[in-house]
């Protein structure tokens, strides 16, 4: 846990929340952002091109994980893009990690461009779980559509 002088706050205006990242992750480049579509906010991760970077994916996934903690539960929208990504330990820990939380912010869950059979090898060979509503697709547009739509 950081201490309180260790913060630095971030602000997304268009989600008015206020997000406190831990020092060590300050000055890292990442590639997780919000975006904002018809007037919502969207968490997306992208998860893809890490093959060769272990300490990139550790630090993707431990930035996306501290901004998730801190939403209201069952407010967030997230999309996360595993475009030819094997399913390292760091990526499963995280999508067990964001099924298992409680309480659970993740409201909605776009998963992009998962082929159908590594999904079931995740789930039948490995025993992965995905959160509760997560929907699988392969074009953003649609993604985003899915994940602003009211309904689950």
């Amino acid at each position: 846990m950081a201490k309180s002088g260790d913060i630095a706050r971030v602000y997304y205006a268009d989600r008015a929340l206020r997000c406190e990242i831990p020092e060590h992750l300050r000055d890292k480049r990442v590639r997780a952002t919000w975006i904002s579509y018809r007037e919502r906010s969207i968490w997306c991760l992208d998860f893809s091109g890490y093959e060769n970077n272990p300490e990139g994916l550790r630090t993707e996934i431990e930035l996306s994980d501290v901004v998730i903690r801190q939403q209201p539960k069952n407010s967030l929208l997230v999309a996360v893009v595993l475009h030819q990504t094997r399913m390292t330990p760091e990526i499963r820990a995280f999508f067990q990690g964001s099924a298992a939380r409680e309480p659970n912010p993740i409201h909605k869950m776009a998963v992009l461009f998962l082929p159908t059979v590594r999904r079931w090898w995740y789930r039948a060979v490995q025993h992965g779980v995905w959160p509760k509503h997560t929907a699988f697709l392969n074009d953003y547009e649609q993604a985003k559509a899915w994940l602003v739509r009211e309904g689950l």
